[in-house]
């Protein structure tokens, strides 16, 4: 098993790399770091030499690039550039290889802002987030990158619906036996705390020692102020990262957890964790 985070050539795609380097200690799991060649996208029309000695080249120097960046932040990975197949995209070809990998997720950084684009990063994360059904670590705009915590702080956030219960459960298989800290935060839109608290209770039980579990109950008001609530706990909670379960399995995947995930990745100094239910 291995965390699987992948960049593309740019500076701000390595803006996950702290977060996938945090998940992969918190998971006690290597990191491996890679970028996909597409033979015709990036090699082009060889110059002198045939098409195979010019992807060997391209593979062999960013080889080297990604391994100085990767040293230069300290971060110890495993590092692979991966060439797109004939009938594959490069979306295609992230998730074969995560498949290959056995990753426990996927880990990117999402650059869009606008509404058209729902917060994600253009059309390969998008992609990915679309065909990967398994966890997801996505960092936005917004996203800092924080010294490492001395343990793993995961906040999951739940609303109480069938379908949010079932990403805790998720999170919970996807962190058994890890000593993390969960913060299962539950947010009620109007007066009934004693309800939200009452059914986050009834979800600790899903994470068996050695994790520790403590619950958060909190009024958000009304649904706009949903997103501000939730920053708001992770803050205070001193959250590593938020998870949220995502919704939706089409391509576009604009449902992928409704407005409020959108909101939370788009203004979130952490990075989101999303699981498909």
């Amino acid at each position: 098993m291995t965390i699987l985070m992948t960049v593309d050539g740019s500076d701000r795609s390595w803006n996950v790399l702290p977060h996938a380097d945090a998940l992969a200690w918190g998971l006690n799991v290597p990191l491996h770091i890679v970028r996909v060649l597409h033979p015709l996208l990036d090699a082009g029309d060889p110059v002198g030499a045939s098409q195979s000695e010019a992807l060997q080249l391209l593979s062999n120097r960013w080889l080297v690039e990604l391994t100085q960046h990767a040293v230069a932040q300290g971060v110890e990975a495993e590092i692979s550039v991966e060439i797109v197949g004939r009938h594959e995209s490069a979306e295609d070809a992230i998730v074969r290889v995560a498949k290959e990998r056995g990753a426990a997720a996927i880990a990117m950084h999402s650059r869009g802002s606008g509404r058209t684009h729902h917060a994600i990063a253009g059309s390969t994360a998008l992609g990915v987030l679309g065909k990967w059904l398994a966890p997801m670590l996505l960092t936005g705009p917004a996203t800092r990158s924080d010294p490492r915590a001395d343990i793993y702080r995961l906040m999951i956030t739940n609303d109480g619906s069938t379908d949010s219960d079932r990403s805790v459960v998720a999170f919970a298989r996807m962190f058994t036996g890890v000593p993390i800290e969960i913060v299962l935060a539950g947010f009620a839109l109007g007066s009934d705390l004693p309800g939200v608290e009452e059914h986050l209770e009834s979800l600790v039980p899903h994470f068996p020692e050695p994790a520790r579990v403590t619950v958060h109950a909190a009024n958000a008001g009304h649904d706009s102020a949903l997103v501000d609530t939730i920053l708001g706990v992770a803050e205070a909670t001193k959250a590593t990262a938020i998870a949220m379960g995502s919704h939706g399995h089409s391509t576009i995947r604009h449902l992928f957890a409704g407005s409020t995930a959108i909101g939370v990745l788009r203004n979130s100094p952490r990075p989101v964790l999303l699981v498909p239910v």
